[in-house]
């Protein structure tokens, strides 16, 4: 009789700790689940937020300073055709 009581102590010890191990993958998922849900919230904020004149604006003046340097470099250099044959 004794024996079979320290058999359900056992049983019901490793029931508590399998619950026990469970409960926290469910919390340490849901902790992780709330900080994804916080930054993909923050990251979807950042792109739909965009002043789109602002950034069009900044994306032609960055062309054009593209296109101007390299207007600048092919007028420094022009290779000659004596240049390309030696």
């Amino acid at each position: 009789m004794l024996g079979q009581i320290d058999d359900f102590i056992d049983n019901l010890l490793r029931c508590r700790t399998s619950g026990g191990a469970i409960l926290k993958r469910y919390e340490n998922n849901q902790a992780r689940f709330k900080q994804n849900n916080t930054y993909i919230t923050e990251l979807y904020s950042k792109v739909s937020d965009i002043d789109l004149a602002e950034t069009s604006t900044n994306f032609a003046m960055a062309q054009a300073v593209y296109q101007s340097s390299l207007a600048v470099i092919a007028k420094i250099v022009q290779p000659t055709l004596v240049d390309f044959l030696r």
